[in-house]
């Protein structure tokens, strides 16, 4: 990740830094889940019955009907139980996980950091 600082320098900022000045927030996530049209029936099956994930909330999930996607948008308490609750998934295809952030917050954060660089 990286941002622009001012019009003079590039500040070089990593995902962990940002985290860092959230501090006390759950993180937000959007998953996207891409597998194989001959792995649909299994998806279907295993989304059906699948389990809660301790220290990850499921805020909303939609099913691409004709891109063999999943998207997930969920709260995680920290990066341990973000990979537990996609590792059960990583037989049957290939999860995208995109850190997200409601707008107000993001710019609000945004501005905060930019500032400190200043």
């Amino acid at each position: 990740m990286w941002s622009i600082s001012g019009s003079k320098h590039l500040e070089i900022r990593t995902f962990r830094d940002l985290i860092e000045d959230a501090k006390g927030d759950y993180m937000l996530f959007m998953a996207i889940f891409s597998y194989s049209p001959e792995d649909r029936n299994l998806v279907i099956e295993r989304g059906m019955g699948s389990e809660k994930s301790a220290g990850v909330s499921v805020k909303g999930e939609w099913f691409d009907v004709s891109g063999h996607r999943v998207f997930r948008l969920f709260e995680a308490e920290d990066d341990t139980h973000l990979a537990a609750s996609i590792f059960s998934w990583t037989d049957l295809g290939v999860a995208e996980i995109i850190p997200v952030m409601e707008t107000d917050k993001a710019l609000k954060l945004l501005k905060k950091v930019g500032q400190k660089s200043l």
